[in-house]
């Protein structure tokens, strides 16, 4: 079997008749207006208004045989297959989709990736770079923060947090410690309830 996995991206419909999630309202300190300002966040807002109702998947499905590939995105990973991003079962049309994307422009969705994988410092609450990606660099390739490599600090902290959950583990031998503490899984199998 083919190693790989699938990414479906479920998009909720809103409790309310007012559009997409007001949640997403947030005050920003980068500059940015308010989403709830911005002229694309209204126009996105109105053609649900007047649209949303009239979206149906399964009739977006068998209008437009070609939809998956539309809406849909194949990602090659160097060790772990594919990853299929699949948004072609949700209720997007092609001008929600477009609607979309001139939004995440106007939001400067890119430059914030950008500046995420360069490590500037976009948690503006705490001025500090977020630094997700050290998280998940298992290559251990230098990661700079302001001249510094900190993939010695990250693995650092991770190290002490395998050893740390080892120690919380009663049985030495144990290799897994699950959701509920209770249950000990080890090299051997099950060891019981505690």
């Amino acid at each position: 079997m083919q190693k790989g996995y699938t990414l479906y991206i479920h998009m909720e419909k809103p409790n309310r008749e007012s559009g997409p999630h007001e949640s997403a309202v947030i005050s920003t300190m980068d500059g940015r207006p308010k989403l709830t300002d911005e002229q694309t966040w209204k126009d996105l807002k109105n053609y649900f208004a007047q649209n949303g109702s009239k979206i149906n998947i399964n009739h977006l499905m068998k209008s437009d045989p070609s939809r998956f590939e539309k809406y849909s995105l194949q990602i090659s990973t160097p060790e772990d297959g594919k990853i299929l991003i699949d948004f072609s079962k949700n209720r997007v049309d092609d001008n929600a989709l477009s609607l979309l994307l001139k939004l995440a422009k106007a939001r400067k969705v890119e430059a914030a990736r950008d500046a995420m994988f360069s490590a500037e410092k976009i948690n503006f609450t705490e001025d500090r770079a977020v630094l997700h990606t050290a998280l998940r660099n298992r290559s251990n390739t230098p990661i700079l923060l302001d001249g510094k490599d900190v993939m010695p600090e990250v693995n650092a902290v991770l190290n002490h947090m395998r050893e740390f959950t080892q120690q919380t583990c009663p049985v030495a031998s144990a290799i897994y410690c699950f959701h509920d503490p209770s249950v000990l899984v080890g090299e051997e199998g099950y060891f019981g309830q505690l």
